[in-house]
């Protein structure tokens, strides 16, 4: 807990959240600052009455007088929450000769960044960390909001900057004697692009829904403060349309060097992160949509939770004792994405959770596993997974949870109906699906399909996990400078699709709720 004094005379009519943010506190407001979320309480006291406090909303509390404040100290980094730590692995040790530059994606959740040595492709370490963007909004919907001002905006920046210039340093430290980055290429989601190079994407928030620029001005290390030589040549994938942003032009330039997009018949290719891209490749015709998933698939917006780290169940399967594994094999503190699919496929299979979504009564026989109950839980019914006798605490997926995850679901279900009902095709003349997001190397392709995401229809030789392709594909556009030509020509040859104005997109979305 930290106490100070807010003096009026220096900040009168600005909210306390301005002012505790300007002077370096740690205040999370996962819904940029509108009042909805609560995670920005403090307590304070008029300085002439220090003992009468009373618990506020930082971003609702403008200062009038001068006032005594008390803040909370920020969640501890071992709980899993604050994670705004650099994490860097080394992959394998560089050339003392060589080449260097390093790929980065801009997620709307997590941070990420590689260095690669140019002549090979090899990747010589990572870098990540959670976007600390998060404590201003946990989607970009809260960021838009937040960047139609001024100050929401170079705050916003800066913050972004300072984290990716955090990465490269740690990526930095990596390399041998007098080895340098010769470039940085940057992969993004539209509104993620546009707060880098400093633009202003509040206008993505109402009609007509237009970006300010689909492609971007070069930049260098010395323009955005970084750590690097000052005029090491930073750029950035273009926009492929509205809401389909640079992270899939990344997965197209990847795609393109798989030679995927030379198949003879259509491709998908699906993002499962927070903004939920979708392209489909057919006929040299690229047809692009976005969904609102949320962050869902990276376990946001789900009571227990967590990114894949240390202690995140990431699978469940409730045949094997224990019924569920852990990243690392550390207790568990929550569910990251495969994992959330895992257990609601699970609960599907064993009839816990009826194709509706809802939770059978917490009375009926079934054959749950060991240590596994159904219970109500504020109300709501709610399902309990571990042994807190034996120190674990219990993994629980509410009924809220599982509607989070239908609406995700349901979202990308229909995107992909409509994209094909364009084409006019169907799944099964798809000669691949790839799969983006750092979720897919984990997800079970078993339990995609029991939720209902990935088609029957579709062969599994025909389904494809790409990984972070963002990543990867930046890092295509970081060895070769060329590629981005080829980004340019893309991004003309897409159309946006818009699924909002789809007269079918809410009766599709209805129905691919259901499991």
């Amino acid at each position: 807990m930290s106490v100070f004094l807010c003096d009026a005379d220096s900040c009168r009519g600005e909210t306390l959240l301005t002012v505790l943010r300007r002077l370096g506190f740690f205040i999370d407001s996962g819904c940029a600052a509108c009042g909805r979320c609560g995670r920005c309480r403090v307590s304070v006291a008029p300085l002439c009455a220090p003992d009468r406090f009373e618990s506020v909303l930082a971003c609702a509390a403008v200062i009038d007088r001068d006032l005594i404040v008390r803040v909370p100290d920020p969640p501890r980094a071992d709980a899993g929450e604050d994670e705004f730590r650099v994490a860097v692995e080394r992959c394998a040790s560089p050339r003392g000769g060589g080449r260097f530059a390093a790929a980065v994606d801009l997620g709307t959740t997590t941070l990420a960044a590689a260095l690669i040595d140019i002549d090979t492709g090899k990747v010589l370490a990572h870098a990540g960390c959670r976007n600390p963007q998060r404590r201003f909004g946990a989607d970009l919907l809260s960021r838009l909001q937040m960047a139609g001002t001024p100050q929401g905006l170079s705050l916003l920046r800066r913050t972004l900057l300072d984290a990716v210039g955090a990465l490269l340093a740690g990526l930095a430290a990596q390399l041998p004697p007098k080895g340098a980055m010769e470039r940085v290429a940057a992969a993004g989601n539209s509104v993620m692009s546009l707060i880098f190079h400093g633009l202003d994407p509040s206008p993505m928030g109402h009609l007509p829904f237009e970006p300010p620029v689909y492609e971007f001005p070069p930049l260098t290390a010395g323009d955005l403060a970084w750590p690097l030589p000052q005029k090491t040549p930073v750029v950035t994938l273009p926009l492929l349309s509205r809401f389909v942003g640079g992270d899939l032009t990344a997965g197209l330039l990847l795609l393109r060097q798989k030679g995927a997009l030379d198949f003879s018949g259509p491709v998908l290719l699906i993002d499962l992160g927070t903004n939920g891209e979708i392209i489909l490749a057919h006929n040299g015709r690229f047809l692009a949509a976005s969904t609102a998933a949320g962050p869902v698939f990276e376990g946001g917006h789900i009571r227990c939770g967590s990114m894949a780290v240390s202690g995140a169940v990431d699978r469940v399967d409730f045949t094997a004792r224990p019924p569920f594994h852990t990243i690392g094999d550390c207790p568990p503190i929550g569910l990251c994405g495969s994992g959330v699919f895992d257990i609601v496929a699970e609960l599907l299979r064993v009839g816990v959770l009826l194709p509706s979504g809802r939770f059978v009564s917490p009375s009926a026989d079934l054959p749950l596993p060991r240590l596994a109950r159904l219970e109500t839980l504020h109300g709501q019914r709610a399902f309990f997974l571990g042994d807190s006798s034996a120190g674990q605490g219990d993994i629980v997926v509410t009924q809220g949870d599982i509607r989070q995850f239908q609406l995700a679901v349901g979202a990308m279900k229909a995107g992909v109906e409509i994209l094909l009902q364009r084409a006019g095709i169907q799944v099964g003349d798809l000669a691949g699906l790839y799969v983006a997001g750092a979720l897919g190397a984990h997800l079970s392709c078993a339990s995609a399909r029991r939720v209902g995401l990935f088609p029957e229809a579709l062969a599994d030789e025909r389904l494809n996990y790409l990984g972070n392709s963002s990543l990867e594909g930046a890092a295509l556009a970081a060895r070769f400078p060329e590629l981005g030509k080829t980004a340019s020509e893309l991004r003309r040859a897409t159309e946006t699709v818009d699924l909002a104005g789809d007269p079918d997109f809410e009766a599709r979305f209805v129905r691919s709720m259901r499991f």
